[in-house]
């Protein structure tokens, strides 16, 4: 496995077979939840394959390790240090608890744990590259025929991309619902910012997928940002002006007729900004699966990495993050 180094790797792997791959995935899953809603609480353990229900019951018991973590006493600068405990402790149980074969927890594990899936244990922040790891994992279950291959004439034959589509309704849900508790209860700080054009300092995924399924139904921007206003009038919900934290967001929930043009823009969008930042990606643990063959054989790689694989030194946290220019503004 490889991780990027360089912005020569950025550009090789975006070239690659396992990359364009894994983008027309993120775009069919986008395409097959138009109008669909996502499945949460006990229903999610009704009505889905066995494998997505081990996945989620994982998910439930991920979150129940964190109970067993104590915060640190006291005002301390940045995240609380007691997430590296939680860390820790899924370092030491996750291998023997994932549901899959052998084959495929030995390929996705680098993606979960030294990805940092679920953050960082060490910087004790959370961003878009983290959330990109565990649905490159999701990706690598598909590519593998662990999830999303039904065998004909198998009691869960039918339509044999339904199980894939849970992936984005039932178990993407539940992984942000274990790491959004995670950053509040830890006050994980976000892995970066786009500035003025920010969309969401902690995740995109959400608003891509989330526009695909409005796609489907008659509500516009504007109805949808004021549901969402009403959503957080709800005591459980920190409301804050969308304004201030997401710019971009706002301005598109205000302006925009409809969702098509917001769904196209965000999958362009995510392509640059996420995908395509060496900050963003440089942590990626990546195989055939999610390059693609010729990483075998380095020709598919910078010199650097070819070399000696020692680190590239880095020139900042800001090297990569020029502000975001707004794909709809183009």
């Amino acid at each position: 496995m490889q991780r990027i180094r360089t912005e020569e790797d950025v550009h090789l792997w975006k070239r690659s077979s396992g990359y364009q791959a894994f983008v027309a995935w993120i775009q069919k899953r986008a395409q097959r939840i138009v109008g669909k809603e996502i499945v949460q609480g006990d229903a999610a353990k009704q009505g889905c394959s066995d494998r997505i229900r081990k996945i989620l019951l994982l998910l439930n018991t991920m979150e129940q390790w964190s109970d067993e973590v104590e915060l640190y006493p006291g005002t301390q600068r940045f995240g609380n240090r007691a997430f590296r405990k939680y860390i820790t402790l899924m370092e030491e149980r996750l291998p023997t608890s994932l549901p899959t074969p052998p084959e495929i927890t030995a390929r996705i594990l680098p993606l979960l744990l030294q990805s940092h899936a679920f953050g960082h244990p060490v910087r004790l922040d959370y961003g878009s590259g983290h959330e990109l790891s565990f649905v490159l994992s999701l990706f690598v279950m598909v590519q593998m025929g662990y999830i999303g291959h039904l065998r004909e004439g198998s009691e869960e034959a039918g339509d044999r991309e339904a199980e894939e589509d849970d992936l984005v309704l039932r178990v993407f849900p539940r992984y942000l619902s274990l790491v959004t508790g995670l950053q509040k209860k830890y006050r994980l700080e976000p892995a970066g910012s786009h500035g003025v054009w920010g969309l969401d300092d902690f995740c995109f995924l959400p608003y891509l997928w989330g526009s695909a399924q409005l796609l489907g139904t008659d509500i516009t921007p504007p109805e949808a940002l004021e549901q969402a206003r009403a959503a957080a009038k709800d005591p459980n919900v920190t409301v804050t002006d969308l304004w201030t934290i997401s710019p971009l967001l706002n301005s598109l929930s205000t302006t925009m007729p409809n969702f098509r043009k917001i769904h196209k823009g965000l999958l362009k969008m995510y392509e640059e900004e996420v995908l395509g930042k060496r900050v963003v990606v440089q942590h990626l643990f990546l195989d055939e699966y999610t390059w693609g063959a010729d990483i075998r054989s380095g020709t598919g790689l910078s010199a650097v990495n070819k070399g000696d694989m020692a680190a590239v030194p880095g020139k900042g946290n800001s090297d990569g993050m020029e502000a975001t220019k707004a794909p709809w503004v183009r």
